[in-house]
């Protein structure tokens, strides 16, 4: 495991375009990071790119903070980590700019895949996505995301949304908030919303509040 012990990071830079899982750590399993802040700097990539994480698999991330670093990738873009499977998240917060090229773009992560839970995570940052799939807390969501906060205004194509662009039959969505802007170029499809872009049928979105 890593323990930033609350110690700032500065001038991260990453400037590698075309290249996948770019972060301060690039890919981690079974790992834990905890007390990571990054004060300034900026990371570019390709798909699954984060401040703090590019991809996490079996992991728990507690107490990180992206104050400034923006973030540009492709798809898979976050805040704090780009893509998670099977990984809790827990007090992390972004405050920096995310944006993709393509699509999947959150203020935490920008996919949200299975057995992931994210709690009491908070973004103020604009996330932006030329295309789809664009969140406060995370771009796609196939997992748990609960009492989380978004005040950062987010711009997409299409399935934007205050907490999760799109919500997938097996994600959860409780007791979240969401003050930010949502705006999307794609009118005609009613694919926008305070909470989720988009939610399948079947997906548990409960408790929660949208204000402007």
């Amino acid at each position: 495991g890593f323990n930033g012990n609350g110690h700032k990071i500065t001038g991260l830079s990453i400037n590698r375009p075309g290249k996948d899982s770019m972060g301060l750590f690039g890919q981690i399993s079974d790992a834990t990071i905890e007390n990571v802040y990054i004060a300034d700097g900026s990371v570019i990539g390709e798909d699954s790119c984060g401040s703090i994480i590019g991809y996490s698999y079996h992991s728990s991330i507690t107490n990180c903070c992206n104050e400034s670093v923006n973030v540009k990738g492709r798809s898979y873009a976050g805040g704090i980590i780009g893509s998670v499977y099977s990984t809790t998240i827990t007090k992390c917060r972004n405050s920096a700019n995310v944006e993709s090229s393509d699509d999947k773009a959150g203020g935490i992560t920008g996919w949200t895949k299975d057995i992931s839970k994210l709690s009491i995570c908070k973004n103020s940052g604009s996330i932006t996505s030329q295309k789809n799939h664009v969140g406060g807390i995370t771009g796609y969501n196939n997992g748990t995301l609960e009492n989380c906060f978004n005040e950062g205004n987010i711009t997409a194509y299409s399935y934007a949304g205050g907490i999760a662009g799109s919500n997938n039959v097996s994600g959860k969505i409780d007791r979240c908030i969401s003050i930010g802007n949502i705006s999307v170029t794609n009118l005609g499809e009613n694919n926008y919303g305070g909470i989720c872009g988009y939610t399948d049928g079947t997906a548990n979105v409960t408790n929660n509040i949208i204000t402007d």
